[in-house]
């Protein structure tokens, strides 16, 4: 699994207060039990407890949709995101695609439109 023993990414205010971006997936590095894991973050290891993480075992193949509120800055052509499940780069978009490239590692991907981020 590449060095992973799973994938995760965060969910709430909590999350993202410890650096975890809306709709991405990181590398689980190691279960410290307890409720605890401990996630790579752009290359720093990040220790943050299960309650606040979406976990999975393998990698994810499908573009997160993440959708924004107008609470969120979100105007009315940014409602809604696609994040690279190889890179992690953010796509805005229109319509709803079944497959999109990534402008970043040009590698093309289904859309998973019940994956909300």
């Amino acid at each position: 699994m590449n060095g992973a023993i799973g994938w995760a990414r965060g969910s709430g205010e909590f999350a993202e207060e410890r650096g975890l971006r809306r709709g991405e997936w990181y590398k689980v590095l190691e279960d410290q039990g307890a409720g605890w894991l401990v996630l790579d973050v752009n290359d720093v290891h990040v220790r943050i407890t299960r309650d606040y993480l979406v976990v999975r075992r393998s990698q994810p193949k499908t573009w997160s949709v993440v959708r924004l509120t107008p609470a969120q800055g979100a105007d009315e052509t940014h409602r809604m995101y696609l994040v690279c499940p190889g890179c992690h780069t953010r796509q805005h978009l229109t319509g709803r695609p079944k497959e999109s490239e990534c402008p970043k590692c040009r590698k093309t991907y289904p859309v998973d439109w019940s994956d909300r981020a």
